[in-house]
This record gives structure tokens, sequence and C-alpha cells, in this order.
């Protein structure tokens, strides 16, 4: 469970520095 939510905030990290 913990590894899926830190992929999951890594991506919205992601997508928000690429907006």
């Amino acid at each position: 469970m913990f590894k899926v939510t830190c992929e999951i905030v890594y991506h919205i990290i992601i997508e928000f520095q690429s907006a």
C-alpha cells in the first residue's frame, strides 16, 4: 500500500512540474 501511495504522489509531482 505504501509503495502504491509513493508512486501516486510521485506521478502527481511530475504532472505538477510539467504543467
